[in-house]
């Protein structure tokens, strides 16, 4: 029978110890790192939103090649509440009975979500029954008989778009100094209350591709060398 070296064996112990020590203290650091969540209604870090800051107007606008609706989507920026809250009805033909709460839900201290009207228009390139209703909608806001329609573009295109997007936006100093305010934490833009796992530009549970909060990651690192 061979005998065993009992050096070697408290030798290789100890080795696996201070591996599983290593593991740990690598598990525990991941663990710490700190994650915000947020979207446009979240009470903190809202303004990280692409619904701020006229960032998904000239996003959405790009679907589009009318100047018609390019002013459109300018006056969405700088409209009355009044008139916002007008835009919002009408660009949601299937909702009914508006109610205070309704109208106020897309406000934010008195000032309109504005990012929220040009969602609504850029989904009316959606082959359904309500991106027909809204097509329709906005040739009587434009006065175009037809409204033209860009192709789609790859998924990298649009992080390309985005993040130029971004760029611009945190340039301002109130926007950049509530991105800098989250420190080192990871960011995900959560899917708003009702609206179900995350997509492309979200995150929730392990679902979403989370592109809005990678994106935001890399232009903090940017502005912190600003």
């Amino acid at each position: 029978m061979k005998k065993i070296d009992l050096k070697n064996v408290k030798t290789c112990n100890k080795n696996i110890i201070q591996m599983n020590m290593n593991v740990n203290m690598k598990t525990e650091m991941v663990m710490d790192v700190e994650e915000i969540g947020f979207n446009s209604k979240s009470k903190k870090y809202s303004k990280l939103s692409n619904f701020y800051g006229g960032v998904e107007g000239k996003y959405m606008r790009e679907r589009f090649e009318d100047k018609e609706m390019f002013a459109l989507f300018d006056k969405f920026e700088e409209c009355s509440v009044e008139e916002f809250q007008e835009f919002l009805k009408k660009l949601q033909p299937n909702k009914k009975d508006w109610t205070e709460g309704k109208l106020n839900y897309w406000m934010r201290d008195g000032e309109p979500i504005r990012g929220i009207l040009s969602q609504l228009v850029g989904s009316s390139v959606r082959d359904t029954s309500v991106g027909k209703k809204r097509i329709k909608i906005l040739k009587e806001m434009t006065g175009l008989k037809e409204i033209k329609i860009k192709d789609d573009t790859s998924d990298e295109e649009k992080k390309e778009l985005m993040l130029r997007l971004l760029r611009e936006k945190f340039r301002n100093e109130e926007y950049r100094q509530e991105l800098i305010s989250t420190g080192d934490a990871i960011l995900h833009e959560k899917p708003l209350q009702g609206r179900g796992e995350g997509n492309n530009w979200t995150y929730k549970d392990g679902y979403g591709k989370d592109w809005l909060g990678q994106l935001l990651m890399i232009v903090r690192d940017e502005v912190r060398q600003m």
